[in-house]
């Protein structure tokens, strides 16, 4: 599901649920690799407040 919190012409924030909890959009996500695991995904989370992250189909 996918709220719309507020609009700008065609920008918009929001919000979205998943499994997971609900993510606030926009949102920056970063890419990891799941192999090298120089910041771990706790350390995303807790350090610098990452509340999702992606990774490349192609490095899995």
């Amino acid at each position: 599901m996918f709220e719309i919190i507020k609009r700008d012409g065609l920008a918009r924030i929001g919000k979205f649920w998943t499994r997971s909890g609900a993510l606030e959009t926009p949102a920056l996500l970063p890419v990891i690799n799941p192999k090298i695991c120089t910041v771990t995904p706790r350390e995303l989370y807790d350090e610098f407040g990452f509340a999702a992250l992606i990774t490349n189909s192609y490095i899995i």
